[in-house]
């Protein structure tokens, strides 16, 4: 498993827009079978994208009015080939407005990082499996 999780979140009351980011870098060559993105109630969207070491982007989830009743497993249709260098980005909104039905907090309150679903996650967990070279004699 690769996860990318921003765990310093601290969302002030009222904003409607919230953006957290996490990137990390493949050191090795993976193929990607699935993702598990994971946000609470204020969460809004959440998108994950490769950027491919030659320079090329690709989206690998993108889900732009989140549900608190969407944390699924995503599995490809088939696995995607990430190169080594691959850099993972991770993007998350939040509203923690008066105006998001979903928030449980009226009038908004801060929101920290946290296990309850009055916190918030933004976490993204992916399924891989290491490409082993045909030369390790593996």
């Amino acid at each position: 498993l690769v996860v990318l999780n921003h765990h310093r979140i601290n969302i002030p009351p009222g904003d409607s827009e919230h953006v957290v980011t996490e990137s990390l870098t493949l050191p090795a060559d993976v193929k990607l079978y699935g993702v598990f993105p994971h946000m609470h109630l204020i969460g809004r969207s959440m998108s994950l994208v490769a950027n491919l070491p030659d320079g090329t982007s690709r989206p690998l989830i993108n889900i732009s009015d989140w549900d608190f009743q969407w944390q699924f497993y995503y599995r490809y249709a088939s696995p995607v080939l990430l190169p080594a260098g691959t850099k993972l980005e991770g993007r998350w909104t939040f509203d923690n407005s008066e105006d998001n039905l979903a928030n449980p907090s009226h009038p908004p309150q801060r929101v920290t990082f946290g296990e309850q679903t009055t916190h918030e996650m933004a976490i993204i967990i992916m399924d891989v499996v290491p490409v082993r070279s045909k030369d390790d004699g593996k």
